[in-house]
């Protein structure tokens, strides 16, 4: 089964990062020179290493990696991981504790990010927290003990020289101009710009601009994959729920896509009855934004969309996702469904009634008007 290139071609060593030298620099001074009490914010856009950063110089320096995300974590654990890191390591010489996605934390457990706050002021061990946004009032608490590292986004010729780099490793003749754009519609998530270029390499050696052209190569917010990816395969709901309201596709849409995917990326039949539970859940909430136009359900029928890989136990290569065959035929027949529309609101201004009175009450009757009377 093949492997998702992000994952085959992830940095080892901090020489081998495209971009962000000054803030992995940046990183190590702080872990080396770490005050207990204090603690680091690192912020910036996904797809830019701040996770993988991190886990690079523990690795180098012989630490334990200890990699928490906060939507999968309790207050009880947390003051767990507190209670646990004042004590020393037996086979590393020492400890990083790493709290990703601090914005991810639920409203609901108004413990953790206190939790949090103990955890920097009583580890003994350096302690990295990741935010998105660290403007975020939920932050305030902790932010006056840490020092900001802020993440720019991968420069579009170090996303370039990094995918050349693959396309020679994989034995794809690329065309340079279609790695740059590739490169550009990734708005600088190097995970993101390997993940499209391992799309449109499928069973190809050669890579021209016209293959990009062919499957509709669309910028990232517009590209499925990079929306149904996190909610598949991401540890954390707030990754999943991001990735959903940064795009510009519509929710009900995501919903047909994940719903015509999930047996696909889930194996076990635990995992396939909790995602079609959740999305049932999902429908229900959208039904009622339909029926009551209460548009709060929307959001709550995005958190469940958004949960799918929550007990996700099976791992599953790349998968190419299928569009939902809802969609296809929406799409086929897209040109009389606006000219009904255009019939039942030309109508419904000389009756004085809406569109939908007309498809439903009044259009039955004309055409059996017109079919007797033709």
């Amino acid at each position: 089964m093949s492997i998702l290139w992000v994952d085959k071609y992830k940095p080892q060593k901090l020489e081998e990062l495209s971009g962000q030298n000054k803030a992995a620099t940046q990183i190590a001074n702080w872990i080396t020179t770490w005050k207990q009490g204090r603690s680091l914010l690192i912020c910036g856009p996904t797809g830019t290493g701040k996770s993988l950063i991190p886990e690079i110089i523990a690795k180098e320096k012989n630490f334990q990696f200890i990699h928490l995300n906060a939507n999968e974590v309790s207050t009880e654990f947390v003051e767990e991981i507190t209670n646990s890191s004042k004590s020393k390591s037996f086979f590393h010489k020492g400890k990083l504790i790493l709290v990703d996605e601090v914005e991810g934390f639920s409203g609901r457990d108004r413990g953790i990010m206190s939790s949090v706050l103990e955890l920097v002021k009583q580890s003994k061990y350096p302690v990295i927290l990741i935010s998105g946004d660290p403007y975020l009032p939920k932050l305030a608490s902790v932010k006056e003990y840490c020092e900001i590292v802020k993440f720019d986004k991968i420069a579009v010729p170090s996303i370039t020289k990094k995918m050349k780099d693959i396309c020679k490793k994989e034995g794809v003749d690329a065309d340079e101009e279609v790695l740059k754009n590739i490169a550009k519609f990734s708005g600088g998530d190097i995970r993101s710009a390997i993940t499209d270029l391992q799309v449109v390499c499928m069973a190809k050696k050669k890579l021209t601009q016209e293959d990009l052209e062919s499957i509709g190569f669309r910028e990232r917010e517009q590209n499925i994959f990079n929306i149904l990816q996190p909610i598949f395969h991401s540890r954390s709901v707030g990754a999943g729920r991001k990735a959903l309201l940064q795009s510009e596709k519509d929710s009900d849409e995501v919903f047909w896509w994940i719903e015509n995917n999930l047996t696909t990326e889930l194996k076990t039949s635990e995992e396939i009855v909790y995602g079609y539970d959740l999305l049932s859940h999902a429908d229900i909430l959208r039904n009622k934004v339909m029926k009551q136009q209460n548009w709060r359900f929307k959001g709550l029928a995005a958190d469940l969309m958004s949960s799918i890989s929550v007990y996700k136990t099976s791992h599953t290569g790349f998968v190419m996702y299928r569009p939902p065959q809802r969609l296809m035929q929406l799409g086929r027949t897209k040109g009389s469904r606006e000219t009904l529309r255009s019939i039942c609101e030309k109508i419904g201004k000389k009756i004085h009634c809406s569109k939908r009175e007309v498809k439903n009450i009044h259009l039955p009757y004309f055409k059996l008007i017109l079919k007797n009377n033709p």
